[in-house]
């Protein structure tokens, strides 16, 4: 199961994380609040996590 794409936003000064994979599965994850400058990291680090094999 191999990643296709990953978002961040800040939802209430937590940022929360969509990860979606090529079979369509969906996962959301939470930052530990408040930490909204993790964003742009997060979104920085997407190149490296894009194309990743995830095991269940």
């Amino acid at each position: 199961m191999k990643i296709t794409d990953v978002k961040c936003a800040v939802i209430a000064s937590a940022p929360v994380i969509r990860i979606t994979t090529y079979e369509g599965i969906t996962g959301w994850g939470q930052i530990e609040t408040p930490k909204p400058y993790l964003q742009p990291i997060v979104l920085q680090l997407m190149s490296s996590i894009v194309g990743q094999g995830l095991r269940l």
